[in-house]
């Protein structure tokens, strides 16, 4: 009897280990925003440009704050020289479907090309190529239809866009 007793305990041990869990439950991953660059840049006055450096979340949930993003926009010329260098450090929260705008930009440049190259973590690197020409005396921005906004009578389409 003793036996028997012993033997329907450990079979009843190796049912329930067999019921056991042998991994943890899996946790659902916290899906991160889907963060894009979506910059737009005009002239308001001959020469100058106006950058506003925007980040798209084109996820349908709320990006929190993130710290440490490390976002650089480096304008560079023709010949590879650094013109300018932007830097931000943190980025506050975006609504889902929404862009913030966390740098704008002005400069003076002179007539030749030029390419706005921004960089962050998490977030897709992005170009943006644009030209100062000189049209009626004036110096006019020239880049892709898509970034400039608004367009003002110093700003051209870029050809072939």
């Amino acid at each position: 009897m003793k036996t028997i007793r012993v033997l329907l305990l450990a079979m009843f041990l190796m049912v329930m280990t067999g019921c056991a869990e042998l991994e943890p439950a899996a946790t659902p991953t916290e899906e991160l925003p889907a963060l894009v660059f979506s910059p737009k840049i005009t002239m308001y006055e001959a020469g100058k440009i106006h950058l506003e450096i925007g980040i798209a979340n084109q996820s349908g949930k709320e990006q929190v704050m993130i710290e440490d993003i490390s976002i650089r926009a480096v304008i560079t010329d023709e010949a590879g020289q650094l013109q300018n260098q932007l830097d931000l450090v943190d980025l506050g929260p975006i609504q889902a479907n929404e862009t913030a705008i966390p740098l704008i930009f002005e400069g003076l440049y002179i007539e030749g090309n030029y390419v706005i190259s921004l960089t962050g973590k998490d977030i897709a690197s992005f170009s943006l190529p644009f030209e100062i020409v000189v049209r009626g005396g004036l110096d006019r921005l020239s880049a892709p239809s898509e970034y400039i906004d608004p367009a003002t009578e110093f700003t051209i389409e870029a050809p072939g866009t």
